[in-house]
């Protein structure tokens, strides 16, 4: 009978045991559910204030990251991100033909404006930015631990200038805690991408090639005409699969803290 009473003792310890243990993950993993009932406004206000740093540090570090990653990837197609219409000479990689002859063989021009090359950008991030940006975050799970979040379908839009891309967040993100709410709207991003200055010497390139002309022959009086451009741009031009095709690749020299160089390729087709 003695043994059985211990046995049962034991049984007894081992439940209740389970049961703190139970209780307290349960505690664990809705504190912050529990902590908002005994939250007063200005409280649960606080708190948002004091999380949304972190948010939109978060936010705009992934914005950052999609929207470097899309527009070297542009650069790589000549501007473009939806190429299609445009065939390319396979030289490490699509080098896009955007000098061309057409039916009646004169040359025409196919390098994107850059008001085109926004609008691809638009492309790119509805295409796949978006849910990239998202990843990114990981859906907010680590800040949905802590609090509510709502948030609106991102539209970011770009500003290709000379020497940098500004990107433009219009996305509404609602943080909820007890009965306080907060609002955050990303901040324009600078960065340091002189797309601009790459497409200006692409279109000097392009424009002298539409006119009958090679521009490898007066590649030396380009660089003695254009000193302050090609300070910090270099021109890579390959005659490839032929003499009358020409692949040219434009790249950047960083002369700023954190940049990195932009690379712009496309061909041209002669024949």
């Amino acid at each position: 009978m003695l043994k059985r009473g211990k046995k049962g003792q034991l049984m007894l310890f081992v439940i209740v045991a389970v049961l703190v243990v139970a209780l307290g993950i349960m505690a664990w993993l809705f504190w912050p559910r529990i902590q908002e009932v005994f939250m007063t406004k200005a409280q649960a206000m606080a708190f948002l204030a004091s999380q949304s740093t972190a948010l939109q540090d978060s936010v705009r570090y992934c914005i950052k990251r999609v929207s470097t990653d899309l527009i070297k990837e542009q650069g790589l197609h000549a501007g473009y991100y939806s190429y299609s219409h445009l065939y390319g000479i396979d030289y490490a990689g699509p080098k896009l033909i955007v000098v061309f002859k057409d039916a009646n063989h004169f040359r025409i021009n196919e390098l994107p404006s850059l008001d085109l090359m926004q609008k691809e950008f638009e492309k790119a991030m509805q295409a796949e930015g978006y849910s990239a940006i998202l990843s990114c975050l990981n859906n907010f799970a680590e800040f949905k631990k802590k609090m509510r979040i709502e948030a609106d379908e991102p539209v970011i839009k770009a500003e290709f200038l000379d020497e940098t891309v500004i990107i433009r967040p219009e996305w509404q993100i609602k943080l909820k805690k007890a009965r306080a709410s907060l609002t955050l709207k990303p901040k324009p991003i600078t960065l340091l991408i002189p797309v601009g200055r790459a497409w200006r010497v692409a279109k000097d390139i392009v424009n002298s090639e539409v006119e009958q002309k090679n521009f490898i022959v007066e590649f030396e009086s380009y660089l003695r005409d254009h000193t302050e451009i090609m300070k910090h741009t270099r021109i890579n031009a390959q005659n490839y699969p032929t003499a009358k095709q020409t692949i040219y690749m434009i790249s950047t020299v960083p002369y700023r803290p954190g940049e990195e160089p932009f690379f712009f390729n496309f061909a041209v087709d002669r024949a």
